[in-house]
């Protein structure tokens, strides 16, 4: 697979993700697979233990996928459905993608919590 990043913005993670998720060619006929292996970089406020700015202003950014990957199977049927909007696309991030990916964290101390996001994917090596 090609590594070229993709980037989406957004009001919300859920927004910026289906925005950034939307331009693999994939996604036009169902759930990019992609997704799974990949890595997503957030730059927005993000709750953990406080909350911080993450990616702008010289600050790291918060990434995902690179411990366990989470589980995306109830974005994969949302998405499969038509059904996946982008509060769906928050809730399920965070729940089962955030959380399962650093496994071993309180779902309550964590939010994205900000109105301007953007998310940078780079695809993994595809299975």
């Amino acid at each position: 697979m090609n590594r070229e990043q993709l980037t989406g913005t957004g009001a919300s993670v859920g927004e910026a993700l289906l925005n950034c998720l939307h331009q693999l060619p994939e996604a036009k006929t169902a759930f990019p697979t992609a997704a799974r292996t990949g890595v997503f970089q957030v730059d927005g406020l993000v709750q953990a233990e406080r909350l911080v700015e993450r990616g702008l202003n010289g600050r790291n950014p918060f990434r995902v996928g690179i411990g366990f990957g989470g589980n995306w199977d109830r974005i994969e049927a949302l998405w499969g459905s038509d059904q996946l909007t982008a509060g769906h696309m928050s809730e399920l991030f965070l729940a089962d993608v955030v959380l399962e990916d650093i496994v071993g964290n309180d779902m309550e101390r964590w939010g994205f919590p900000g109105n301007d996001y953007t998310i940078t994917f780079t695809p993994g090596d595809a299975a």
